[in-house]
């Protein structure tokens, strides 16, 4: 093999090793954000659930 051809191996090799650790890298945010979302929406319910029903829904409100 060629020394150009060999070269252009390594590159492309290094290419992907590089968009492999990009893709890791988005991949961790992604999971990191969905997490954070989770908690959030657990965190609201839990906020709501903590309100009595009665306060909740007033004697007005057509729920």
């Amino acid at each position: 093999m060629s020394e150009q051809a060999m070269d252009d191996v390594s590159k492309f090799l290094q290419d992907v090793k590089e968009m492999n650790a990009r893709r890791t890298e988005e991949d961790d945010a992604r999971q990191r954000e969905l997490d954070e979302k989770i908690q959030q929406e657990k965190r609201e319910r839990q906020a709501r659930r903590a309100v009595p029903p009665h306060l909740r829904y007033p004697r007005w409100c057509c729920c």
